[in-house]
């Protein structure tokens, strides 16, 4: 007999009855405190630990799920014997249960909840169907280069494009249909405008880094068009961003040379002074002092601590992995706060050198750390 400890936000059903009732014929007792918000459900068999964690998210939203494992195998494997789903497929039939719901138990059970793990299952049945629809049952099928359009990225991990109304501009159609989208910060941008025009001093955020191509059945619909002096911005710095002269459309390949050429006028003597693969603290500590940063600023410094481990170093794969390895500061809700916060950091930096961002108006922190973990790593 096991324990599942859920921790809960908020009711969905008010009816105690019902959910005692539900519970009484998966005979375990159940323990409400809601107080902490705490609910433990003891004296649960094993093959019944999906069961209800389907009951309880029925009646609460479900923040996280925790199993007392210590007596037995993990909670979140079926025994070997079941078999959940039958197919006509056996191959398909093993897969379905022997790994999808195992990995969907194992998750709940390490507190994913049930709405994201939702949004995955979604993706994934969307994109079975994008594979075996044709062209023409395409959703857009007219659509054109400066079109914003919206967009089903999916759910996806963190560090990954992930939204399944997510909003983008059409920058480049491929021979073969495919489309290159440059993201758009939805909160910040207005969605409803049939015209966009996404200038220096607005407040729409766009996330050059986040560009990828995607298959047009992405596409649910066209919202409007950028306007033409803004589209020539963008397409000009996707231009310098991005090496498209080499397997164009599977290797986007960052040109940094002139952000480095740029920075080394105000950072090269702070770099000079590191000495590869010693004293990271104390070295980190001198050099953002040396270029007038900030050097007690918990998220910057982590930022720098990780870039040097990463074999690329962009926002999301720096923000995904100070998550990673400090889940008692963050979570993946943070991303954006985290994001935000490292760039504010460097635009303040940055007013001090009014024409660094002239000469390259998308240079951000990431620069600075490339060229710091390139001297401390002696690569």
């Amino acid at each position: 007999m096991d324990t599942v400890i859920f921790k809960i936000e908020k009711w969905k059903s008010e009816s105690i009855a019902s959910l005692l009732k539900e519970i009484n014929e998966i005979s375990c007792r159940l323990h409400i405190d809601f107080e902490k918000g705490v609910i433990t459900a003891k004296d649960v068999n094993n093959d019944v630990i999906d069961t209800i964690i389907g009951v309880i998210d029925k009646h609460f939203v479900i923040e996280s799920i925790s199993v007392d494992n210590t007596t037995n195998q993990e909670k979140s494997e079926l025994n070997e014997n079941d078999r959940v789903v039958k197919f006509f497929d056996k191959d398909i039939e093993n897969l379905l249960n022997e790994k999808f719901i195992k990995t969907i138990v194992w998750a709940m059970s390490h507190g994913m909840s049930s709405e994201e793990i939702q949004k995955y299952i979604w993706t994934m049945i969307t994109e079975i169907s994008y594979s075996n629809s044709n062209s023409s049952e395409l959703r857009v099928k007219n659509v054109s280069v400066g079109d914003v359009v919206q967009v089903n990225f999916g759910k996806h991990p963190i560090g990954e494009m992930s939204d399944s109304r997510g909003y983008a501009i059409v920058c480049n159609i491929s021979t073969d249909g495919s489309l290159f989208l440059v993201p758009i910060d939805k909160e910040s941008s207005n969605i409803d405008s049939n015209s966009f025009n996404i200038l220096e001093n607005s407040d729409v955020t766009v996330l050059l880094e986040m560009s990828k191509y995607v298959n047009p059945r992405r596409l649910d619909k066209v919202l409007g068009k950028v306007e033409p002096e803004f589209l020539k911005e963008l397409l000009n710095q996707i231009a310098i961003t991005f090496d498209f002269s080499s397997k164009a459309e599977e290797s986007n390949c960052p040109k940094s040379s002139n952000e480095e050429l740029a920075l080394q006028e105000i950072i090269g003597p702070a770099l000079e002074k590191i000495k590869p693969n010693v004293d990271l603290d104390g070295q980190l500590h001198s050099f953002l002092a040396n270029i007038g940063m900030p050097n007690n600023v918990i998220t910057l410094r982590k930022a720098f601590e990780v870039g040097i481990h990463l074999e690329k170093i962009t926002y999301n794969n720096l923000i995904s992995q100070i998550i990673s390895e400090n889940p008692e500061m963050y979570d993946e809700s943070d991303s954006k706060n985290l994001r935000n916060l490292l760039k504010r950091i460097f635009d303040n930096w940055a007013q001090n050198y009014p024409d660094l961002k002239k000469q390259c108006s998308k240079i951000s922190i990431v620069s600075i750390i490339k060229m710091f973990a390139k001297k401390f790593n002696n690569s």
